[in-house]
């Protein structure tokens, strides 16, 4: 079963990162087993382009952002403190600020 998974998420290419069903998998598949699939997470994000990544969207629920963007910018903001983690973790939060969308909220992705 688990390969199902895995070859699911090495299928996905930087076009699928604006699809919010396919991120919020690949963010549940990350926080269960991120020693495999981190790897795929930094591929598709350090590979996409500006548009790829602008892409990566959030849903305004009144005040509060919820969504793709900001589910991927607290994943990491997570894995960054284990050491084994951190290195993917700030790279791929490097690349989510280089093209920051959240300029308005105080823990977007060039903040953490």
């Amino acid at each position: 079963m688990g390969s199902v998974f895995f070859d699911w998420a090495v299928s996905l290419r930087c076009s699928d990162l604006g699809e919010t069903i396919s991120i919020a998998r690949l963010i549940a598949l990350t926080e269960i087993e991120p020693e495999t699939y981190l790897d795929c997470l930094h591929r598709l994000v350090v590979k996409a382009s500006d548009d790829e990544i602008d892409a990566i969207r959030n849903e305004e629920q009144g005040w509060v952002a919820t969504g793709s963007r900001r589910n991927l910018v607290w994943l990491l903001e997570r894995l960054a403190w284990f050491p084994e983690f951190f290195d993917q973790s700030e790279e791929v939060l490097l690349r989510l600020a280089v093209s920051e969308t959240e300029p308005a909220i105080g823990n977007n992705a060039s903040s953490i």
